[in-house]
Parts: structure tokens; C-alpha cells; sequence
């Protein structure tokens, strides 16, 4: 039974529960029946989180209480009442500690295994720095940001903290760029940060958000204070001229910016989706779709990067779309995002489920009907296609239709007009048309199940969603935004998920796909306690039986490296000399370990 003694409340943890739950994970294969634990610490090196076994409440507090007083966190192994203390460092300094009873290192087996353990410990701690630091400026990076972020938002929702975030975007990054190479492009950005560093609060927190631009998260801030900050940023940088090599550079700048008072969504991917559509160019909103995504469009693997794709290019044309997928994997939301980013977001989105709705009244609820048109009709009612004038309309399971409704169907999207039920006025419609089917339509036809014609007039763009099962990468990503989105329902904290829970996550098929995954997440919230983590034995039966197989201690960490590694090279649209710099080895060691685990790339952008 493990003892656990939490200290203080702190988001900080959030970032670094995984890691200290893995940590302990390979401390118990070496250290199974001695005292043994791990406690994570603050970069002051304050502890807010410890888990250990075999150690009294008494033994434990000493200890803290001596970590505590140590004040500056060590470099190297020393002794505390009759522990042997080991920091955990990586870039942005330290971690924590591991601490075992001085008795565990008695014997020789136990002093190699542990040897072993802390090196393997260490090299992933080296890999796992990527995630928070660039590595050509220093900042903390993208990950980090997005991680502070959401400390925030439960500051806003707990205690009304208002907050903001600054895009700092170098306009003229591609001329600087072709002209300058890499290591003193850096050191302009570093430059740059300096320079940003001293007109800040020291409460705020600057990081590298890209190539070309820079983030500041300004913690209890106030929509017109971020103003009158913005107005003395933007008119020091566009002044300022910055060095590289003694030589002056001249730098043009645009910045965005957004409050946490301006917005309903509380979401990471809101608040930087609202900045960046601030970024203005003289005046101009700039024309860059970067990261134009709301927080439902979840994933970053290869197959969801094309679909974000599709999605942008479906969302800057008028054309007809069809979106294919198995039921739960998100065509609705697909639907909503290409209407969100389209000309039409200003007028409605609306929704028929022709699954679910008679053929009686599916003509009705879609062309509408007029008075005594049937029994029933006591009024004229307007249909959606009508309602939603200048709009979209989405049309779900259009494979559910009869063919006689097919055939109205391309009669209203070729003439672009409609006829009421019981009238004879054509009736002008402006509508965009995006429907969506878990079949292939293609074979319907072929079946004769689906008109020809029709099929082609929807599927100027088709858009084909994966099932889950083909993307799990984005698993650990998808079940961080249903924790964050439940435990708000719940009231709760959640601090994380531990590695365990993962990993069985992904053994698991999901035929449900996402939305069985959103149903398992809001099912593990519930039965987890405020401030606590989901551990194994929250999860359903058939997520746990497939647990067929006991992780030695080498299967856990390669497989920590393994995901780390096919993580970096995605980062890096699979370029091994930019992936190798991210994780800070050698571009000789990036391969090796590619051959180690078969990690190639596809065609598709995917890896054996």
C-alpha cells in the first residue's frame, strides 16, 4: 500500500505528474522491499508532491522538513536521516528527488540495479525536456505555454482571475531567415526575448511559441491593462533594432492578444486561436491560418494534421462537402469547424439527422410546408433550409434517405431553389451544403442504395475521418481535454492520468471510437477523488482485461523512449537532424535508437 502525502495544491504538478508516477513505477522494480520514494519539487526546490512506501508519517516529515531547509536544490547524491537522496535535474533545473533508505545499497546487486535505474531516469528526464524548453533559445516552449494556460484558467474559475495572452509574431521571419543561419537566427530571438524580458512583470511568463513568434502569458490581468501594455510593446519593439554579431537588424513586428474577459470558452486552444486572429500587419488582420483550430479538433498525429488540412482548405471555398467516418469519430464537429472558419460563421449551422427523422416529415422539416398542406398543418412552418439563410446545413447520415427524398434533394442543391410542402412558390435558398455518412457511399451506389447523381453534386470534397483505433498517438492528448472538461462539470480537480492507464488506453481498439473514449474519461472522473490522479482500477473491465501483460522494468522505459522519439520526429514533420536537436542527442544517436525500435517512416506520413 502506497503512503501519499500531498503538500500543497499546485497546477505545477499537473506537468510533472506523469513523471514522477513512472519514476516510482521503476523505483519499485528495484526497491521492492525496502524504504524507497520519490518527491517532486518546485524549481526553488519546495516540495509539492511525494509518494513512497515503507516510510512512517514521522520518518517522511523529517525528511521533507530537512529538503526544505537544504533551500537550494543539489546537483549531486547526499544523506538525510538515514536516506541516500539523488536529485532528478534537466534543464529548466530541478525536479525533485529520489530517496532510498541507506540500508536498500547494502548489497552489490541492489547498488548495479539502482546504478542502472537512475541512468535510465536521467536520459529519460534529457528527453522529456523537449517538451518544455527550446532548445535553440532556452525559453520555455509551446507545451510549457499551453500547460500554464490551463493553471490559469482554474485560477478564473476558482477565483475570478482575469488573464491574458500576447502573440509576438517577427513579420519579416522569412527574409531574416533565408539570410541568416540557424544558430544566429536563435540568438536574434534570444535577443529579441531579452529585450521583451525587461519591459514585463516579473509575474509574466515569456516563451518561444514558434519559429517566428513569441508568447507572454500575463497572469491577473485585466483586458485594458493588456492594452496599454500592448501600445508601449508595440512601439518599443518597432523602434528598437536588434544585434546579431555586433550587427544591427531591423525587426518589423505585429501583436495579438486576448483576455480570458472576452471569451465564453475557457480552452488553451481558444485563447490561442483568438490571439492569433488578433495578430495585426499595419492595421490589417493577418492572413495566416496557422493554428485556427478550437479546442474540438483534437490531435496532432499525421492522419488528424491532413484532416485539420482539409478542413481549412474545405472552409475557404463554397463547394459541397462529404464527411466519412465510423459513428464517434467527430463528423459533426469536422462540420462545425469548416463552418466556423468560413465566410458563413455569422449565420447559422444547422443540423438534420435524416437517420432519425420519418420520410413524412423529413420533406417538411427541410423544405417546411404550408398551411393544411396535411393533416396536422394548422400553420405555414419555414424549413431549415430556409432558416438558415446564408448558413449551413448539415446533413447526417444522408445514406438514411429514401430515394424519392434523394431526388428533392439534388433538385434543391442544382436549381439552388425549393418548394414548400403543399405550395407551389419556388422559394431562392443560400445555403452551404456538408453532409455525412458511416458507409461508403461510394459502394451504396454501386449497390444502388444511393442515387449516382446525388453522390456527386454532395461530394465536391470528401473528407474520410480515421477511426481511433488508427491514431492513438492522440489518445494521451484527446483523454487531457475530457479531464478538463469533466472535472469542471464535477467540481474536481484531476491532476493527471498515471502511465499505467495509458498504456492500456492504447492497447484497447475503441469501436466507439472517440466518443466511447469521452464516455470512459467522464466515467474515471467520477470515481476519482478531488486533487487525485486516475490510476488502473478506475478504468472500466473491458479497458483492463486487456492487461494480459506484467511490464518489466527495460519494456517500460523503452516504451517511454519509443513514444518520445516518434513524438520528436512528427514534431519535426520527420526531419532527424531538427528531431535529434529537439531531444538534444546526436543526429547518429536519433537513428540507432530508430533502428532499436523500427520506427520508420511511411508514405503516409505514419511509422511501422
Amino acid at each position: 500500500m502506497l503512503e501519499r502525502l500531498k503538500v500543497e495544491e499546485s497546477s505545477y504538478s499537473q506537468v510533472l505528474s506523469e513523471l514522477i508516477e513512472f519514476v516510482f513505477q521503476l523505483l519499485s522494480e528495484v526497491f521492492q522491499d525496502f524504504k524507497y520514494g520519490v518527491v517532486l519539487t518546485k524549481p526553488t526546490g519546495k516540495p509539492i508532491q511525494i509518494i513512497s512506501k515503507g516510510i512512517n508519517e514521522a520518518e517522511l516529515n523529517g525528511l521533507i522538513q530537512q529538503l526544505e531547509l537544504s533551500a537550494t536544490p543539489k546537483d549531486s547524491p547526499f544523506k538525510i536521516n538515514g536516506f541516500k537522496i539523488y536529485p532528478l535535474k534537466g534543464k529548466l533545473g530541478s525536479y525533485g528527488y529520489i530517496f532510498v533508505a541507506e540500508g536498500a545499497g547494502s548489497e552489490s546487486a541492489y547498488l548495479e540495479r539502482a546504478s542502472e535505474t537512475f541512468t535510465k531516469i536521467t536520459e529519460l528526464l534529457s528527453l522529456l525536456d523537449y517538451h518544455f524548453v527550446d532548445p535553440g533559445t532556452g525559453l520555455p516552449g509551446k507545451k510549457y505555454l499551453l500547460d500554464r494556460i490551463d493553471e490559469q484558467i482554474q485560477r478564473k474559475i476558482r477565483y475570478k482571475e482575469d488573464f491574458s495572452l500576447i502573440i509576438v509574431k517577427l513579420d519579416n521571419f522569412e527574409e531574416l531567415s533565408r539570410n541568416l543561419p540557424e544558430e544566429s537566427f536563435d540568438a536574434l530571438i534570444r535577443d529579441i526575448a531579452r529585450f521583451i524580458t525587461r519591459m514585463k512583470r516579473k509575474s509574466d511568463i515569456l516563451c518561444r511559441f514558434d519559429l517566428d513568434k513569441l508568447a507572454i502569458l500575463m497572469p491577473h490581468t485585466t483586458s485594458e491593462g493588456t492594452k496599454t501594455f500592448i501600445e508601449r510593446l508595440s512601439s518599443a519593439l518597432n523602434f528598437e533594432s536588434f544585434h546579431i554579431n555586433h550587427t544591427a537588424v531591423k525587426c518589423k513586428f505585429s501583436l495579438g492578444y486576448i483576455n480570458s474577459e472576452d471569451l465564453h470558452t475557457l480552452e488553451h486552444d481558444e485563447f490561442v486561436l483568438n490571439a492569433l486572429l488578433q495578430l495585426t500587419t499595419k492595421g490589417k488582420r493577418a492572413q495566416s491560418h496557422e493554428n485556427l483550430f478550437t479546442v474540438e479538433i483534437i490531435g496532432n498525429s499525421s492522419k488528424m494534421a491532413k484532416i485539420k488540412e482539409e478542413i481549412l482548405i474545405a472552409s475557404q471555398t463554397d463547394m459541397t462537402v462529404l464527411i466519412l467516418g465510423e459513428t464517434g469519430t467527430g463528423k459533426e464537429l469536422v462540420a462545425r469547424k469548416i463552418h466556423e472558419l468560413s465566410a458563413r460563421r455569422d449565420k447559422p449551422f444547422v443540423i438534420i439527422d435524416c437517420a432519425s427523422i420519418p420520410e413524412t416529415l423529413l420533406e417538411s422539416e427541410l423544405f417546411g410546408h404550408e398551411k393544411g398542406a396535411f393533416t396536422g398543418a394548422t400553420s405555414r412552418k419555414i424549413g431549415l433550409f430556409e432558416s438558415a439563410a446564408g448558413g449551413t446545413v448539415f446533413l447526417d447520415e444522408i445514406e438514411a434517405t429514401s430515394p424519392a427524398m434523394q431526388a428533392k434533394l439534388l433538385r434543391a442543391i442544382e436549381e439552388k431553389t425549393i418548394r414548400r410542402v403543399g405550395g407551389t412558390e419556388l422559394i431562392p435558398i443560400d445555403v452551404r451544403i456538408i453532409s455525412a455518412s458511416n458507409v461508403d457511399l461510394e459502394e451504396e451506389v454501386k449497390k444502388g442504395n444511393f442515387r449516382k447523381d446525388l453522390y456527386y453534386r454532395i461530394s465536391g470534397m470528401v473528407i474520410k475521418l480515421p477511426p481511433l483505433r488508427e491514431r492513438k498517438e492522440d489518445i494521451p492528448e484527446l483523454v487531457n481535454y475530457f479531464i478538463k472538461k469533466y472535472s469542471i462539470e464535477e467540481g474536481k480537480i484531476i491532476k493527471g492520468v498515471t502511465p499505467a492507464v495509458y498504456e492500456l488506453l492504447k492497447s484497447y481498439d475503441w469501436p466507439g471510437n472517440v466518443r466511447e473514449l469521452e464516455k470512459e474519461v467522464e466515467r474515471m472522473i467520477a470515481f476519482t477523488e478531488d486533487g487525485g490522479y486516475i490510476t488502473v482500477d478506475k478504468l472500466s473491465p473491458k479497458i483492463t482485461a486487456m492487461e494480459s501483460h506484467v511490464f518489466s522494468l527495460d519494456e517500460l522505459v523503452e516504451n517511454y523512449e519509443k513514444n518520445i522519439l516518434i513524438d520528436a520526429l512528427l514534431s519535426c514533420d520527420w526531419n532527424e537532424t531538427k528531431a535529434a536537436k529537439m531531444l538534444g542527442i546526436s543526429r547518429t544517436s536519433l537513428i540507432a535508437k530508430m533502428r532499436k525500435y523500427n520506427i520508420k517512416k511511411r508514405e503516409n506520413g505514419t511509422w511501422n
